[in-house]
């Protein structure tokens, strides 16, 4: 399965995908959440 997160927030959607085996993506409009999602262990690009 494939997952969009469009109010990634701190990346916590997007992690637990991963770790369930998704092929996930997330995004957010802030760039303080992004660093904490980064931070935490999300790839930003």
């Amino acid at each position: 399965d494939e997952i969009f997160d469009c109010f990634g927030g701190t990346g916590t959607f997007v992690l637990v995908g991963a770790q369930l085996g998704r092929k996930v993506m997330g995004c957010d409009n802030s760039r303080e959440m992004l660093k904490i999602a980064e931070e935490r262990g999300c790839e930003i690009i």
